[in-house]
């Protein structure tokens, strides 16, 4: 048998499915990693992004401060009473003592008579400038670009205290300090570009010339949109918000920008992702060694001890007890635990099966099993229980067999004896017998001949009787159709009735329209009497014919009654006389079977006396071999004796 078992190759459960955990766990953290890596790098982009916009934001509001603080300038410069004097009598020397007060870095102004020259001027950078649009009435407030520079430009007529002119105030961009001052405050590198060339900025050293990108450039001084994303400026990477700057004329005239360079953010970025790896690893690790111990633990060495109980069992090794490892209360313990007593429950059954059917061996068939036998095990108790029940039910019908053909074989040598005395008795009897059957032979064949004349009779009569069945049917059909007749006829009468009770009614108004009519109407008051006593007269004639017609619908349904009991009782002597003829051929055949009956039965005696002569020599040869049946019944109750049965 142990050569006939299939081959399986050797694999580790604990070993794979630790390899499958530790795969499973590092999978999970590779990708963890990845997912959170990923997610870091968007929210830091999204984060400098955003920083670089709000840098933006505070330049734009810097620049827009620095228009509005011109514009107070003017105010408080053109408000001064000597400034109208000094407009409209051309006097520079105060321009030239007050202007030092409200002159800044970068700042310029120019004085303008009414016709737009030029008073007096300090730093004034414009050639091109509409001076006489604004003399005559123009107010400019915002950027201004123009011959190459870009500046912050407030410029309007004054008219104060008589004055006559116009006052130009301006801040120059190119290299001003505004962008330094937004990165001290935001940490941003920020710049202002007139046009697409940068006329202010903290990139590089302060210097200006630096170029728009041109994706940038066309979103912004082309469509007038903001810009935010990361480019490259000058060969470095930076996260960067660009805005148009919209210009006194309301066009573009140049742009804000402010960035923050990438690579802290790139270097971060790397000290994260190098932190969460060396995480992940020694996770990684930590989590594959416990995973390992686990596995080894609570499942290798379960499983090896599993596995040992399996192959006793599998070598028929119930009895042994090798295997006394305590399994903890998981999964692996409890399949542990309930092969185990499997195990001990089939052991038993073994020993109680052999203690069985040693004593059966011994010749006892009445011992019981002792132990339980749970589940399927059940069936085989029973069939145990059966085969030894019906064992003992053999030999003890065996040991009753054989006293009862001992006896019985006695019994059979004093019959056979018996047996052949009256087999010559009988011969004799046989042939009386034989005498008093050719008798009844002959009288039954009488009889046969009279059942025969009985049927010819019966079928005559039957046909009589179907004759009558029809005529009677027809009479029936007549009375129904009479009674049909005069029920028309009777419908006929009702029809009368109704027309004489309706001339009736006709002549009484004739009367009575011939009674108002007087003289006139005399005759034909006479004919309406006549009409009358004529409906009259039907009318009676029509009742009696109707009693009439009654009286006879009456006779008719009693004749009909009449009729169609006739008729079933017709039917009843048909099937009486169908049945009674049905039974004189029945009577005939009979007859004929029992002449061919006696005849069999002549031929039967002359075998049976045949037989007797024969019998009586076989119950001769039987005696003899009765007397040796009884000798080997007595020896088959010796060997059947020593078993004990239950029964």
């Amino acid at each position: 048998m142990a050569s006939g078992k299939k081959k399986y190759k050797n694999k580790k459960l604990g070993l794979a499915a630790a390899v499958l955990f530790v795969a499973a766990i590092l999978v999970t953290v590779v990708v963890s990693t990845f997912i959170t890596m990923v997610m870091f790098r968007s929210y830091n982009d999204d984060v400098q992004t955003e920083r670089a916009r709000i840098g933006m934001l505070v330049l734009e509001d810097a620049l827009d401060r620095e228009v509005v603080r011109l514009s107070e300038k003017f105010r408080n410069w053109s408000e001064d009473e000597p400034f109208a004097k000094s407009m409209n009598g051309y006097y520079n020397e105060y321009f030239v003592e007050t202007w030092p007060e409200y002159r800044e870095d970068n700042c310029f102004c120019a004085v303008l008579d009414i016709s737009g020259n030029v008073i007096y001027s300090e730093g004034y950078p414009f050639s091109s400038f509409d001076l006489a649009s604004v003399a005559a009435g123009k107010t400019v407030s915002g950027i201004v670009t123009l011959d190459g520079r870009t500046a912050a430009v407030y410029a309007s007529p004054v008219n104060e205290n008589g004055a006559k002119g116009a006052l130009v105030l301006g801040y120059d961009l190119d290299n001003c300090g505004i962008p330094a001052g937004v990165k001290e405050l935001t940490g941003c590198e920020t710049a202002l570009f007139g046009g697409d060339t940068a006329c202010a900025a903290t990139l590089a050293g302060n210097i200006s010339g630096i170029q728009m990108p041109a994706g940038v450039r066309d979103k912004v001084l082309s469509g007038g949109q903001t810009y935010t994303g990361h480019t490259l400026i000058d060969g470095k990477g930076f996260y960067v918000s660009y805005a148009p700057i919209t210009g006194a004329d309301g066009k573009p005239a140049g742009a804000y920008f402010a960035g923050l360079g990438s690579a802290a953010s790139d270097a971060e970025f790397a000290a994260v992702s190098i932190a969460s790896s060396s995480a992940a690893l020694v996770l990684v690790a930590i989590s594959a060694v416990a995973v390992v111990v686990f596995i080894r633990k609570r499942v290798m060495i379960p499983i090896r001890q599993v596995t040992v109980l399996a192959e006793e069992m599998e070598s028929g090794k119930f009895s042994s007890t090798a295997v006394d490892y305590f399994f903890v209360n998981d999964e692996v313990g409890m399949f542990a635990r309930k092969l185990r007593y499997a195990k001990k429950d089939v052991s038993k059954c073994i020993e109680d099966i052999s203690a069985i059917l040693d004593r059966m061996a011994d010749g006892d068939f009445t011992a019981k099993p002792d132990s339980a036998y749970p589940g399927d095990f059940g069936r085989i108790k029973n069939s145990v229980l059966k085969i030894e029940d019906d064992l003992g039910a053999a030999l003890a019908n065996m040991n009753r067999s054989s006293e009862e053909v001992m006896t019985g074989s006695g019994r059979m040598a004093e019959g056979s004896q018996t047996l052949a005395d009256g087999a010559a008795r009988q011969e004799s009897a046989i042939k009386e017998i034989s005498g008093s059957i050719s008798e009844v032979s002959s009288r039954i064949a009488a009889a046969a001949d009279n059942a025969a004349a009985a049927g010819e009779l019966s079928e005559l009569t039957k046909e009589k009787v179907l004759r009558q069945d029809e005529e009677i049917g027809n009479m029936v059909s007549a009375m129904n159709e009479i009674r049909v007749t005069s029920g028309e006829i009777g419908k006929i009468i009702k029809t009368i009735e109704d027309i004489s009770f309706q001339t009736n009614i006709l002549a009484l108004n004739a009367a009575v329209e011939a009674a108002r009519a007087g003289e006139a109407g005399k005759g034909f008051a006479v004919v309406a009497d006549e009409v009358r006593s004529l409906a009259g007269k039907s009318s009676e004639a029509a009742k009696s014919t109707t009693e009439l017609i009654s009286a006879a619908i009456s006779a008719v349904e009693k004749g009909s009654e009449v009729a169609d009991r006739t008729a079933e009782s017709m039917r009843e002597v048909r099937e009486m006389t169908e049945r009674t003829s049905g039974l004189i051929v029945e009577i005939a055949q009979a007859s004929r079977e029992q002449n061919e009956s006696i005849k069999q039965i002549n031929y039967g005696i002359e075998q049976i006396t045949q037989v007797i002569r024969t019998n009586s020599e076989t119950a001769e040869e039987t005696a003899a071999s009765s007397e040796k049946l009884s000798g080997q019944s007595r020896l088959l109750k010796d060997q059947v004796s020593r078993f004990r049965t239950g029964t």
